[in-house]
């Protein structure tokens, strides 16, 4: 097991509404996130809300949660729902960071029940592309192939261009 760097104690989190021009884009951030991404973001938040808060340290600089933060400026809104997390280190911010988003890399898809789930939303003519998957990948999974993961974009959006 890994050394921790605190001892594991409950911490309330509270949701807080920020300015999204006061929230500061990590200039170090290492992931990138293509237009089509953060477009995908922005129909995700226009149909559900924004669900899930930013990340943001006690400057005000973003954690995790850039490329929603670039979605949400690009829809023009105001402020967003950010959780401040003012009790870690600059090595657990960092940590944290790239945790965010290397963990959800390393999940897979049960093909059986991903399939079940697409083909109820198209059952009800849910827009199923709000799911993240295209309508070719949604084809593939709803006709028994195997998933693969869509090529990178060429074009990133660098972090806090609002782009």
């Amino acid at each position: 097991m890994p050394k921790r760097l605190s001892p594991i104690t409950e911490r309330p989190l509270q949701v807080e509404h920020f300015a999204t021009s006061t929230l500061r884009p990590d200039p170090h951030n290492a992931r990138k996130h293509s237009h089509r991404q953060i477009k995908q973001l922005m129909n995700g938040i226009v149909e559900f809300g924004f669900t899930n808060p930013i990340l943001v340290d006690e400057h005000l600089q973003v954690i995790a949660g850039h490329a929603r933060l670039a979605a949400a400026k690009e829809l023009k809104m105001e402020t967003v729902p950010c959780i401040r997390l003012q009790h870690l280190t600059k090595p657990q911010k960092t940590a944290l960071a790239i945790a965010d988003n290397k963990l959800t890399d390393m999940s897979s898809f049960d093909p059986q029940a991903l399939a079940a789930q697409l083909a109820k939303l198209c059952e009800v003519d849910f827009p199923t592309e709000l799911t993240g998957f295209d309508t070719a990948e949604i084809d593939i999974v709803l006709g028994g192939s195997t998933i693969t993961t869509p090529e990178r974009a060429e074009t990133f959006v660098a972090p806090g261009s609002g782009a």
